[in-house]
């Protein structure tokens, strides 16, 4: 581990993560996380047992060691907010602090990132959310309860700096938490400041003129002012896929229930049709999880444009 992002999601993570790889190394993400699970690497489930040990727990220190072994940088949560621990692992290792404007850092997280989480909380959805909850427990098709996973991120890790005396996730969206976020996101930059020994700590600020060049060393890539900072993933591009997954959210439940209800109806009066409506909801479970990983892999097709365009003297 040659990277610790520290970077707050919403925060230019994709783009450090398209410049790291640019770079020549090799970057753990959110998307990483996901991508991971769905190849059966289970990262996402590894996570959720992290979320459950105290911090500096030694399986908790071991867990995230066999998870990030083998990648050059992280960024984005959650490998972000367990950073000092990760500092612990791999000591060696510099740490990298993008910076936001808190107000646009607030407003681009509410648009984006926390929908899912807002989203399941509504009766309905919170109804599919039990279904998919079996899902989770019965080890078919990879796990396709990854759906459900995905909008339930243990907020132990994922959020954890906006954390409530309770443990709860504060609310982004009432107006009256707006200081007290404004705090902890302050609260948060200063941890990371105040954590990392001096020389050790890269801060990279808009425009990134630098970043570069205080990156480049890091890596042993030789780069200079041909070399253009990525802007990727946009709140447009994360909502059209986000919008994918909240359809899922409620999709693969139902999906799961009307196949098993006819399948139990027909049971009686047709086996043989009751085995076909089994396969095609198999079937069907099988092509959501592999509709996942397209989905998945298309955030960031920007970003390999942006790779591709290297200087041609390079």
């Amino acid at each position: 581990m040659k990277l610790i992002g520290a970077c707050q999601p919403r925060s230019g993570t994709m783009s450090l993560m398209t410049a790291v790889e640019r770079m020549g190394g090799r970057c753990y993400h959110m998307k990483t996380v996901l991508e991971n699970t769905l190849e059966g690497r289970g990262d996402l489930y590894t996570w959720f047992r992290i979320a459950e040990l105290e911090p500096f727990d030694e399986r908790r220190l071991r867990l995230l060691e066999q998870l990030l072994s083998g990648y050059d940088a992280c960024v984005d949560s959650p490998a972000c907010y367990v950073f000092e621990e990760l500092m612990h692992i791999f000591p060696n290792a510099r740490v990298a602090l993008t910076k936001r404007d808190f107000s646009k850092w607030l407003v681009s997280v509410c648009r984006t990132v926390l929908r899912p989480y807002r989203f399941a909380k509504r009766p309905g959805v919170r109804a599919c959310m039990m279904v998919l909850d079996l899902l989770w427990k019965i080890p078919v098709v990879g796990r396709i309860g990854i759906v459900g996973k995905m909008a339930a991120f243990p907020p132990a890790v994922a959020l954890r700096p906006y954390l409530d005396e309770h443990g709860k996730p504060l609310d982004f969206y009432d107006p009256g938490n707006r200081q007290t976020l404004r705090s902890r996101f302050e609260r948060y930059t200063r941890s990371v400041e105040e954590a990392v020994p001096p020389g050790e700590l890269i801060v990279l600020e808009a425009p990134y003129e630098t970043a570069y060049r205080a990156l480049g060393p890091v890596f042993g890539a030789d780069v200079d002012d041909d070399w253009q900072w990525p802007h990727v993933n946009d709140e447009a591009d994360v909502n059209r896929s986000l919008d994918v997954v909240m359809v899922l959210l409620v999709a693969v439940p139902v999906l799961v229930v009307a196949g098993t209800v006819a399948m139990l109806v027909l049971f009686v009066s047709d086996p043989r049709l009751a085995a076909m409506v089994s396969l095609a909801t198999l079937a069907a479970l099988l092509g959501v999880k592999a509709f996942l990983k397209l989905l998945i892999a298309r955030v960031g097709r920007k970003d390999r444009a942006i790779r591709r365009r290297r200087p041609s003297h390079h």
